[in-house]
């Protein structure tokens, strides 16, 4: 009498459906566990924008400090109506002919709430045809004052942001302006043409046309009685230019208004990896990697975007990326991508390309590639 050797049908397809059982239930965990990262993401980005809002009221803050000359060689630190320490970074001497930047001592140049401090002048012996600014570690520019003369009367031109990060190949036509001006009419100009231009830059001093500064709507720029003008200031960086800071000298002149703004360009930049050239998922199942991201210099909202470039595998893999955007004005430097396949059907194995590109607005997007192989399910991921 003969006997088969095959198993029961029954056996076969428990034994196969708890696979599958098992197959979700990892797949479940992975995506709990990217789903607690996503949360915990979130929190982080929260934190960093309460603390952008943080960093935008204690600028609002230093608004009434002063800085005033005592006599030709000595000024005054004075702290008196503002809550918070403040420390200025940089002196800024502008001249007829001459522009000059110091990097200021910390330890000198810093005043506590409620107190004042006299200190040596960054440059020295006051020139009464020069204007002196500073600028603080928060960005706020302040004019240098002279003992006993009336505080000026509001600018009727204003330089709306006095500091702009980039990177190199920032070009206004796509990234958008460096700053603007707002141009008003009042007492002493009440309307017509303004004149603006790029006087000078610092330490280069060809950033004016090197950087291909110019003015949107042109100069001169016409304004109606009564009215008022936002005019855009423009520039294409090169990508050849070197990591650091720059500033950029303007002028706008309306009828008897004169006035002058400095305006900081902090270029930039950062480099952009994935954690693995390589990556193999089996089919129905999931797997990371991580995106880093190595800031020089630099300060942005960094948002991502992963796809295929092999077509085929537009329906067959699926990305995600948490936290997206990046803050890296919080620190933040790393992005989890989880990253999906299905289980179709196909060959043994099959490879794609994938590519991660980066954008911030602040220059050229940036992109980074790695290899992602599929292979067959079979007991589990």
């Amino acid at each position: 009498m003969r006997t088969s050797s095959a198993k029961p049908l029954y056996i076969t397809s428990r034994r196969k459906g708890v696979s599958v059982v098992i197959a979700a239930l990892i797949v479940t965990a992975l995506f709990l566990a990217i789903f607690a990262g996503l949360i915990t993401s979130q929190m982080q980005l929260h934190q960093a924008q309460m603390e952008a809002i943080k960093r935008e009221a204690e600028k609002a803050m230093e608004i009434p400090f002063q800085i005033y000359w005592l006599n030709d060689t000595h000024v005054r630190l004075f702290n008196n109506h503002s809550s918070i320490p403040i420390t200025l970074r940089y002196w800024i001497t502008s001249g007829p002919s001459s522009f000059s930047v110091f990097n200021l001592d910390h330890d000198d140049y810093s005043v506590g709430p409620g107190t004042f401090k006299d200190v040596l002048a960054a440059d020295y012996p006051r020139n009464s045809s020069n204007v002196y600014k500073v600028v603080s570690e928060r960005g706020n520019v302040f004019v240098v004052g002279i003992v006993g003369e009336a505080s000026p009367a509001a600018s009727l031109f204003k330089l709306l942001v006095d500091r702009k990060q980039v990177r190199p190949g920032f070009d206004s036509s796509v990234n958008g302006p460096l700053t603007n001006i707002l141009l008003t009419t009042g007492h002493g100009f009440n309307g017509g043409q303004v004149s603006l231009t790029c006087v000078s830059s610092f330490p280069q001093t060809t950033l004016c046309s090197g950087w291909s500064i110019s003015f949107d709507p042109p100069s001169p720029v016409n304004i109606p009685p009564d009215g008022a003008v936002v005019v855009k200031v423009n520039a294409e960086i090169p990508e050849t230019t070197q990591i650091g800071n720059y500033f950029i000298r303007i002028r706008a002149v309306g009828g008897d208004v004169v006035e002058e703004f400095v305006l900081n360009v902090v270029v930039g930049d950062f480099s952009l990896s994935v954690s693995a050239g390589t990556i193999t998922i089996r089919r129905g199942c999931a797997g990371t990697q991580q995106v880093t991201i190595q800031p020089n210099n630099y300060q942005g909202e960094i948002y991502f975007r992963a796809v295929s470039l092999d077509p085929q595998f537009a329906q067959r893999v699926h990305f995600a990326l948490s936290p997206n955007p990046l803050n890296v004005f919080s620190g933040l430097t790393t992005s989890s991508l989880l990253i999906y396949v299905n289980n179709y059907v196909g060959p043994p194995s099959d490879e794609t390309t994938v590519s991660i590109e980066a954008r911030d607005g602040l220059g050229p997007a940036k992109y980074a590639y790695f290899e992602l192989r599929t292979l067959r399910f079979r007991d589990g991921c």
